[in-house]
């Protein structure tokens, strides 16, 4: 049987080696991303929208949790309020959302 894979964050970097890696030992791979041609497209810091892509999935047996971005590059004291909260909910918060999800 076909194993499952959702790689978030899919369609760049670490995200599309790993779904590169899991295709070639014949995994099934679907990649969550805000990036044109991902399989599914959704922002991870939206937990509706993670749940919507987790619905049109059906059952997964891998979950990699890539996407993230860098974020605001500055001294801590110049990082606006909203860079930061940007950067929280992707790298963190769209991780819990997908394992929720």
């Amino acid at each position: 049987m076909t194993r499952t894979a959702v790689i978030t964050g899919g369609m760049s970097g670490l995200g599309a080696a790993a779904a590169a890696r899991l295709a070639a030992d014949g995994v099934r791979v679907l990649t969550l991303d805000l990036a044109e041609g991902a399989d599914l497209h959704a922002d991870v810091a939206d937990p509706e929208a993670v749940r919507a892509a987790a619905a049109a999935t059906g059952p997964i047996d891998i979950l990699v949790n890539s996407a993230g971005i860098v974020g605001p590059n500055a001294p801590l004291w110049q990082v606006p309020a909203d860079g930061w909260a940007r950067t929280f909910a992707v790298n963190v918060t769209g991780t819990f959302n997908t394992c929720q999800a």
